[in-house]
């Protein structure tokens, strides 16, 4: 028995977070067409979080400080 609601596991994403969140790097852009770095494709540092196959990439950009996400393809342990 457990405080959840009926159907409420306590494991979905906006109660336990992602299931893996590690560092990474992807090629992204600025899109701030103020930025000196606007368009311009780059490796960009940021953060992984994974959850339930499905991932996400957030970065900051170094000169407007900017924050980006960017869906990420689903691996292939994922995929049917």
């Amino acid at each position: 028995m457990s405080n959840y609601p009926e159907g409420v596991t306590g494991l979905e994403y906006a109660i336990a977070g992602p299931q893996l969140e590690r560092n990474g790097v992807h090629e992204d852009y600025c899109r701030n067409d103020d930025c000196t770095l606007f368009e311009e494709w780059a490796d960009q540092e940021g953060t992984e979080s994974w959850y339930d196959g499905q991932g996400n990439f957030r970065w900051t950009c170094e000169r407007c400080n900017g924050e980006y996400d960017m869906d990420l393809p689903q691996p292939e342990e994922y995929s049917y």
